[in-house]
């Protein structure tokens, strides 16, 4: 017997298994903050509050990580007098507030989104342009060339594996002798 199924139920189904992207608001210009509007595709699985609450703490957060203050224009000073070799011993302030975001992301992740089935990526990973929600059983990215098979690489040429296990990995030398070499897949 054949299953019918109203365009509604369809469409829902399809908005569910879609991945959602907020977009930067350039409402106040270049300053990063993220649309607190509530996208349709998310009503059946998260409530408004909480999203506009993680949207607003996460616009919050890269507010505190722009803000210039003493400490910034004393990193800027130390950089030029040490030729910029002073970060190679020491973290920026925005390094540490993003720093800051990622784990923040990931609290939000294990405590709210990831029990409701949706992963909430983090917008650095995206160049800082859209806040994503992807269904928990897919992967964010399309393949991942990442050796610890866990699905945070971004696939483009020497980037950071979002696992936070410092992988570090080119997919444009992986299949070649010196990339399996280095990664240690064979003798080449």
């Amino acid at each position: 017997m054949a299953e019918t199924h109203s365009l509604q139920d369809l469409g829902q189904q399809a908005a569910v298994a879609a991945k959602v992207f907020i977009q930067r608001d350039y409402t106040n210009g270049t300053v990063c903050q993220f649309q607190t509007k509530f996208p349709s595709e998310l009503e059946t699985r998260i409530d408004k509050t909480q999203f506009e609450e993680t949207v607003r703490t996460l616009n919050n957060l890269y507010a505190e990580a722009e803000k210039l203050g003493g400490q910034s224009y004393l990193e800027g000073c130390l950089a030029c007098l040490t030729a910029y070799t002073v970060f190679l011993c020491m973290e920026t302030h925005y390094e540490k507030v993003l720093k800051k975001i990622a784990k923040y992301i990931q609290e939000q992740n294990d405590k709210i989104y990831a029990p409701r089935g949706l992963l909430l990526t983090d917008p650095i990973e995206r160049g800082l342009r859209v806040v994503s929600f992807h269904p928990q059983d897919t992967k964010p990215w399309s393949s991942c060339c990442c050796c610890c098979g866990c699905g945070g690489c971004c696939c483009s040429s020497f980037t950071r594996c979002s696992c936070f296990r410092g992988h570090l990995l080119s997919i444009k030398v992986m299949g070649s002798r010196w990339g399996r070499r280095l990664l240690g897949f064979g003798s080449g």
